[in-house]
This record gives C-alpha cells, structure tokens and sequence, in this order.
C-alpha cells in the first residue's frame, strides 16, 4: 500500500519529519518497506505551448516546432509525434541540468536550430507515459515552472497487516497518524449527500449473504476525457495509471477512502442488474484483456445477455466506460469477504479491488463513498445523478467489547486508570457506553473489524501509550533443572561419549514373547506378551542381523528401559563382536573384541559395576551366529549423577617426581593407586601410573614381587613451589605409603 504524504495532507496537519512518521508508524505495528520521493525539482524547465510545427527540411523522422514559453517565442527540433498545435507541455531551456547530468543548451539538429528540449515524463523521472511528450492540462499557465506543476512528494511504500483494512486507504491512515499522535485532525466539509433520487434501473441480490449491500446509480451527461494534472499526479505517485476522469475517479475514491466501486457504460447494460453466482462454464472478457471460465463458486454482476464483472473483483471489457461513453451506472456493494478471497486465488487475479474486500471494508462506507465519488463525477466530468438503487440495508449492528482496567494494568505493567483507558481508547474511535466498577464497556466503530475481544482493547491501550512506556522488567524466573532435564541431559552425554568410541545406537521395542519381566493384559500380538527384563536378547538379535549382512565387525549399545514386577529402571546395554579394527594394509590386527574392550569402554564413561559376558553357545546358536560376541548391561538408576565442579589450573609451574613401589605381585595396582590418593599431599596434581615390571627369574626383582612405577605432578595455585617443598612433600608421601602397604621403593 502506497500512502502520499501530499494526499494525506488534505485529512490531517502533519507536524512531524519523514524520519518521525517512519518511526512512529513501525512503533505503532505498520511496517515500512520504503520511503520515496517524487515530483521534479529542475531549473529552467517551464510550462509553454506548441504554436506549430512542419517537416524538417533533412529529417524524415524530426519536426521544426514555434514553442511559446510565456515569454519568447522559440525554434525547437523534436523526434516526438503524440503532439498537435495548441498542446502545452513541458520545455526545458539552454541551461537546465536534467537526470543523468544531461545539460541543455542551443543547437543545430541537422542543420536547424533548436533552442531548447520538449521533455517526456521519462526525461525528467516523472511516472506517466513515456512513449512521446509529456501533455499538460490546457488550462496551465505558461512560464509556470516544472516545481510547481509537480511539487515533491514523499511516498510512503507499506506493509498492512491482514486485520487491520482500514488502513488501506489515505482517509484510514491518517486517522492512524492522529491517533499515534504524529499529526492533529483537519476539519474537512463532507461530499454532499445525493438524497432520494428515483429508481432508474431493476436490480437484484440473489443472496444478501453474499452481497448485504448493493446500490446501482445512473448518472447521465458524461463527458469522458483525461483526467486533470492534481488527480492523474495523485493516482501515479501510489502507482496507479490515469485511464479516464470517470475509471480515475473511482480509483481516486478507493484510494482515499477505501471503498472499491465500479463504472458500468449504462448502454451496454441488457435489461437490468443481477448479483448472483455464475452458472458453471460462463465466460466473461475482464479489462485485464483476459477472458475467465467460471463456475458456481464466484460472483458475478449480469444484466440479460451474461457477466458483466467478477463481484468484488474485477469488471468486464465489453461494459467498460469508454470515450464515446455519456451515461454510467456506479456501483458502490459490499460483498462476502470469503466469496471474493475464493474468486481472486481462483481465477488468479488480485486487484486493489479484491485485496480490499477479501480483508473486510467499513461496512458504513458505502454510501459515504458513493457521495463523494458522485461529487467528483458532476464536477470534473459534468455528470448528472438521475437514478439510485439501493439493495439491502446500509445500517450495522453497534457491537461492543468489554475491557477489565486492573487486567490492562496487570498486562502493561502500567498503572492505569478508568478515566487513562477511556481517554486511550477514544483516540482510535471506540466509544465508552458504560462502566461498572473495573469493567469498562466500549462501542466499537465500524472500520475497526479487528477489535473483537479484551485483549484486542488493551493492544490499543498500549499503541496509544506508546511501546515505549511499558517497563522493562524480568517477570519470570528460570525453572530449576527437573529430575527429568537432569536425566536427559545425562543420557544424551552418555550416548554422545558411545557414539565418539565407535558405537552405534539401536531402538528396540520394548515387547518380548517370554520373559521374567511383566506379562501384558492385552498383548498386540503373541511375540509381544511381556515386557522386556533385559536389553541383550534384543541387542543379541540385532548383532546377528548385522553379521547376516556381512557386517561382522559390531559396537552396538542401547540405553531403554527395562521392567520388572517390583519397578522399571533405565539400563544401558553394549555389545562388541568381530574384529577391534577393520582391515587396512597398514596393519594386521584381527583380534576379536572381548571383556577388556568393554571394560575400557565403560571405564571412560565413569560406570564402574557393570555386568559383563560372553554370549552362550545356546544364545549364539539359537541366533545363528559363529562368532564371539560380549554383552554388558548397568543399571544407570543405581549410579546417582554427580555434579561436576571445574577447578582452574595453576598459572605456576610444576615439579615432577616419580616413584616406584615394590608390592607383592598378587596386590592390585588399583589398590596401590587409591593409596597414593589417599595420601598424597594437596599439591600433588596428578598421578600416572607409567611403568610395571616383574622378574620371574628373580635376579633383578623377586620373582613374587612387582614394581609399579607412578609419575607425580606438584603444582601450588599460590606461589612457585621451591625443589625443597616438593622433595618433603614427596618424601611424606612415600612414608604414608610404606606404613600403609608395607612396600618397599626402587631407586
């Protein structure tokens, strides 16, 4: 939607800069696509008339023109030929400076002189026609400068919101601009009413639902022309192409005011009018050039001989208003919403017409738009109103909406009032009809078909206010991690951890024909009687479908749940099988996965407690499958999650000290590790275990002996440690340690 800040001028006394009302209209929910700027702002280009003109003498395609500029005479060469004697137009003299740093000034065209350049509307950036000359009005005045015939313009290119059609006209946005307080209202004489006229032409609504309101009104001794400069400029700077007065007129009306109407050559009308839906396969030529085949579902205006126009779209050629044209039947109609929305993606024509109707026009605007539009026709086309037909009633049912003000506070986070809602709220034309206590009742006008409910009112009450007003405030506190987040979270790492090893995740139903788990009340199938007490019959399943393929070498996990008679618990089950690495000419290693892979694998997941065994030769029989294959089940229900807290590292150096017990060789290294952190000093980082060695000859070591080399780490967080602090440190520990293990240290 295009909106012309010189048009919207006649409504309403703008008192802010183009940067304002851009802002305050997206503050206030309109969005702004563009901002242009039109009309011509150029030196030396005047207003003048062509007195003749005849053939250059050396040029076929040239003509020698006498241009009186209002003040001389002039010889102008010209290439264009949409001109005759006595037309006015727009010259620029020697000296201007036109688009493109074209400069103008006294010449020969082959051989003749020309004092200056006739422009085109596409010489100077002007919309219009730009196959030849620029004409003006006949009546405008010589010498008058280009400026003031085509003053600057801003034009604002928006972006309406499906609720809110009142907005698509110039009358609709500036009472927009009022209420969002960037311009204050002018006082502006209403188009004369046309009163009661007789009846002139039988018109019928086969269906008031889908036509409420249609009235038909003849005018007689039309004079069909071009349309004057102010009305053609206005309708070109929102995009729209003059045609003739009566087709401007009412392109004119529904761009100020909204209404769509349309012009019927009352002599090419059969009979009288009927609103009705179309028989299946009628046909009808529109003004687009085009010809459409309907069905039952559109509607049509006809007369006796078939469509004359698409109800609330488009119009038909044959009835159009053309030159010759002197009487016309206006229609000005309200029509379904649904039933136009359904015609205009139907047939693929949307048009200002059905853009507007499909979103819902003021129901009260009809007559009001038929007067001003009659108005225009008697003064710029000098039409006389002789007949009116009027089907329907043009009167609405009032409707009200009811707002709570301590729920418009609590929403805004304002502290309102009853007299600051009304006062809000009657700035967009709601009306207050009764208050009782915090309930305040307001009647809705009838352009404002969005404002159904509370909700709708308080949305109003804070564009009124301004977005700006409303607090910034945090009103609502993060929920604490659940039970349920908490074991997502810890599952999705645990999976994420499998995934980097190499393993891949199977989903399994959770049915099985015979367990030791909860038998089923009503199975969906006999394979399907119990609930699964174990993940391995399923993962053992799905490895034997794999090696069935060829896939022999296997990492599969699934972490489900399993359920028995006393609770159900989330378990994680692994299986390894086949080779540790695939083939590669690099290497050779072929070994199998066994017990000490999973180990490793649920070491470096932090489970300790896992069950873990070779499948039996029954299960692996039963399942076909001739190779080894390692299960593993933990109930992750059992090992609770515990929080993990990070600790900088020390920005000092560290000092390294390595030691190396003597134990009996049947003692863990587990159990000498947890020693060494049980006592070891708090400077003492890290402990790695890095060398075993046994002798069983018993020369360099007993042979019942091992020796279980340990690197230390010693770091202080506050200081740089000396090598003295670290050798007694270290010192105490080996101590701690020989009391505790009664070990002995090689050197």
């Amino acid at each position: 939607m295009k909106i012309s800040l010189e048009w919207i001028a006649d409504f309403v006394e703008v008192r802010s800069e183009v940067s304002a009302l851009d802002r305050g209209m997206t503050m206030g929910g309109i969005e702004v696509e563009g901002i242009s700027t039109t009309g011509a702002d150029f030196k030396q280009v005047v207003a003048a008339e062509i007195l003749s003109f005849q053939q250059h003498p050396n040029a076929d395609r040239l003509s020698v023109c006498k241009v009186n500029d209002g003040s001389e005479v002039r010889q102008i060469v010209c290439g264009a030929k949409n001109f005759k004697a006595g037309d006015r137009i727009l010259l620029a003299l020697p000296g201007a400076v036109l688009p493109g740093d074209f400069k103008i000034k006294e010449s020969k065209l082959r051989g003749e002189l020309s004092q200056g350049m006739m422009c085109s509307s596409k010489e100077l950036n002007l919309p219009g026609d730009d196959s030849g000359l620029l004409i003006l009005d006949p009546s405008t005045t010589l010498g008058t400068p280009v400026k003031s015939l085509y003053p600057a313009n801003t034009v604002f290119d928006l972006e309406i919101t499906p609720n809110r059609p009142d907005l698509l006209s110039h009358e609709g946005m500036a009472r927009e601009w009022v209420f969002l307080g960037l311009g204050s209202p002018k006082t502006r004489a209403a188009a004369p009413a046309l009163g009661t006229l007789p009846q002139g032409l039988a018109v019928s609504v086969e269906d008031s639902e889908l036509c409420p309101l249609y009235t038909a009104t003849v005018f007689e001794g039309v004079r069909v022309g071009p349309s004057p400069s102010w009305l053609a400029q206005r309708l070109e700077a929102v995009g729209l192409r003059p045609i003739n007065n009566v087709v401007d007129i009412t392109n004119f009306v529904l761009m100020e005011m909204g209404q769509p109407m349309h012009a019927f050559d009352a002599g090419k009308i059969q009979g009288g009018l009927s609103v009705r839906r179309a028989q299946a396969g009628e046909k009808i030529a529109a003004l687009n050039g085009k010809e459409y085949t309907l069905n039952s579902s559109e509607a049509v205006i006809a007369d006796g001989s078939g469509p004359l126009a698409i109800a609330g779209v488009i119009g038909g050629e044959p009835s159009s208003v053309v030159a010759d044209t002197t009487t016309i039947v206006l229609e000005v109609a309200r029509f379904h919403p649904p039933s136009v929305r359904s015609a205009s993606r139907g047939l693929g024509v949307v048009t200002d017409s059905s853009y507007r109707f499909e979103r819902g026009v003021d129901p009260e605007l009809c007559l009001r738009a038929r007067d001003r539009a009659a108005q225009l026709l008697q003064e710029l086309c000098g039409a006389t109103p002789k007949a009116a037909t009027l089907c329907g009633s043009p009167e609405v049912l009032p409707r009200t909406v009811s707002v709570r003000v301590s729920r418009a506070a609590s929403v805004l986070s304002l502290p309102l009032t009853a007299e600051r809602v009304i006062a809000s709220l009657e700035k967009c034309g709601c009306k207050n009809s009764s208050t009782s206590g915090d309930l305040l009742e307001f009647s809705i006008p009838s352009w404002r078909g969005d404002l159904v409910r509370e909700a709708d009112l308080i949305e109003e009450i804070i564009r009124a206010e301004g977005l700006e007003k409303v607090p910034s405030r945090r009103s609502f506190e993060p929920s604490p991690l659940s039970a349920v987040d908490a074991r997502y979270a810890r599952f999705r790492t645990l999976k994420d951890k499998l995934a980097a090893l190499g393993f891949f995740e199977i989903v399994t139903v959770p049915f099985e024909a015979a367990t030791g788990g909860v038998a089923l009340r009503n199975p969906m199938t006999e394979d399907q009687k119990f609930l699964r007490d174990s993940l391995l019959p399923r993962l053992l399943r799905a490895a034997a479908d794999n090696i069935h393929q060829g896939n022999k070498s296997l990492r599969l996990f699934e972490l489900g749940k399993t359920y028995k008679p006393e609770g159900e618990k989330w378990v994680l089950g692994c299986l390894v099988s086949g080779p540790v690495s695939a083939p590669h000419w690099s290497h050779s290693d072929e070994r199998p996965a066994d017990l000490f892979d999973l180990k490793g694998v649920f070491d470096a997941l932090g489970l300790h407690g896992v069950t873990a065994r070779a499948a039996t030769r029954s299960e692996l029989k039963d399942l076909g499958i001739k190779q080894p294959v390692t299960v593993a089940e933990f109930v992750l229900d059992d090992q609770p999650e515990t929080a993990r807290v990070f600790v900088p590292w020390s920005s000092y150096p560290t000092a390294e000290r390595d030691v190396a017990l003597v134990v009996d060789r049947t003692l863990p290294a587990g159990r000498v590790l947890e020693a060494i952190h049980q006592f070891k000093p708090e400077a003492a980082a890290s402990v790695t275990l890095f060398d075993l060695f046994s002798d069983e000859s018993g020369e360099k070591l007993p042979a019942d002996k091992k020796s279980l080399a340990f690197s230390l780490r010693y770091c202080s967080a506050e200081r740089t440690m000396t090598d003295d602090e670290v050798n007694k440190l270290h010192e105490s520990l080996k101590a701690a340690l020989k009391s505790e293990l009664g070990c002995s240290f090689r050197e």
